[in-house]
Formats: C-alpha cells, sequence, structure tokens
C-alpha cells in the first residue's frame, strides 16, 4: 500500500496556507498593530508571498459585501417596503458601510441609522463614508452622497466596551420583555439608542423600523460584573 509523503504534503500544505502575521505581542495600540502587520505584510510580499491583511471586523469592501446582501435578503422579505430606518450599531464601519452601499445598489429608500460605539459622530461617519465609497467602487454601484452617513454618538459612553447605565437598561429590558440577549459592547448600546431616539420623537408615527442584531450575546458572560446592583 502507498503511503504519502508526509514531509511532501507537510510543505505543499504550508505553501497553500495564508501566512497570518502575530502583531499582539509587544504592542499596545491599534494603530500601532496595523502600522506593524501592514509593515510585516510588504516584507512578505518582497519575499514573494502572498500576504492577506484583514482589519479590524473585517471592514473593507470585501467584508461589507456580507451587509450588501443582508440588505438585499431584507429588501427580499420586505414585501410590502413597510421599513422606513434600519438601527444598527456602528463600530469599525464594516456593517454600517455595507448596508449603505446595499442599499444604494439594490435602489431602497431605507434610511440606515448608525449608533457609535467607538469614535465621535464625525470621525465615524467619514470612517464609514470612505468604507461605503470603497466598497461602491469594487462592485460598481452608485456611490452614496455624504448624508447617506448619519451616525448617533451620544451613547458611547466612555469609550469602546465599557459598559453604560443606559446599556443595561436596554439589555435587561430586552432579556425580561422578549427574551432576546443582546451585548454590552455593540447591540447593547445600539438599543439603548433606539429606545432614546424613539423616546425623543426622531421617527414619525408611521416610520416602521428594523433593528440589526449583530450577535456576541455570549459576551455577556465576560459582563457579569456590570449588571450586579451595586454597579
Amino acid at each position: 500500500m502507498l503511503r504519502p509523503n508526509t514531509e511532501l504534503l507537510k510543505e505543499e500544505v504550508s505553501q497553500s496556507l495564508p501566512r497570518f502575521v502575530d502583531v499582539s505581542k509587544g504592542t499596545l495600540t491599534a494603530k500601532t498593530k496595523r502600522s506593524e502587520a501592514v509593515n510585516k505584510a510588504t516584507l512578505r510580499k518582497k519575499n514573494n508571498e502572498i500576504p492577506y491583511f484583514i482589519p479590524v471586523g473585517g471592514s473593507n469592501e470585501i467584508g461589507e459585501l456580507g451587509y450588501v446582501e443582508c440588505i438585499r435578503e431584507i429588501i427580499e422579505n420586505d414585501k410590502e417596503k413597510n421599513f422606513t430606518h434600519i438601527v444598527l450599531a456602528s463600530g469599525s464601519g464594516g456593517t454600517h458601510s455595507g448596508s449603505i452601499v446595499g442599499k444604494n445598489y439594490y435602489k431602497s429608500n431605507m434610511k440606515i441609522l448608525g449608533i457609535s460605539v467607538k469614535d465621535k459622530k464625525i470621525a465615524q461617519e467619514e470612517k464609514v463614508f470612505n468604507l461605503a465609497k470603497k466598497a461602491s467602487q469594487y462592485i460598481k454601484c452608485d456611490e452614496p452622497i455624504r448624508e447617506d452617513v448619519v451616525v448617533f454618538d451620544n451613547y458611547v459612553g466612555d469609550g469602546y466596551g465599557i459598559p453604560t447605565k443606559g446599556m443595561k437598561e436596554a439589555v435587561k429590558l430586552l432579556a425580561t420583555k422578549e427574551a432576546i440577549l443582546l451585548d454590552p459592547v455593540y447591540s447593547g448600546k445600539c438599543f439603548d439608542g433606539l429606545i432614546d431616539l424613539v423616546q425623543k420623537k426622531y421617527f414619525n408615527d408611521n416610520d416602521k423600523i428594523l433593528f440589526i442584531h449583530t450577535g456576541g450575546s455570549v459576551s455577556l458572560h465576560a459582563y457579569e460584573w456590570a449588571f450586579e446592583d451595586n454597579k
């Protein structure tokens, strides 16, 4: 019985696998990590390797295609075209920008509203706008206009991943009333924002709002301390 040459097989597999760059050691900031990763990827290219740089959150013109398709599914299932607004968390920007591109690509009039979980309004809107432009160019559709990008930054609190009172109330509300678990970093703050916008009469009485739950509820276990009564 012929047996494969295991050493040769290992070599072939190692040559075909993508090379992932570990930038976690000795660096502290996301900007530094990104710069280090880009530099290492550039060096690998010079050695005739083919590195693939995956940005934070997978937020680039390829990663955004997932939410272009998400908008397609929403439109296909919204037979009566009831939805006037989509509300979603806006962090690294891929979900938000991909949804805007999808809206334009599929000729929808829905308004996409992003609740920032990290950056201030102007910076976040600029990031999402630039991501959306690149993705639009990638799939050859009409580019967004600046007014397409709307971000609310009132619900970030002290920073990314840091619990807020509003987030905790929103998570508890949906858990107790609907048995739906939000996460403390993204959807919890986003739902807090949606509740506040509704209470402040941002929407008209006839508006139909779709909230996108982006997952992450498993991270609740890491935030049990934030939901203790004395916190």
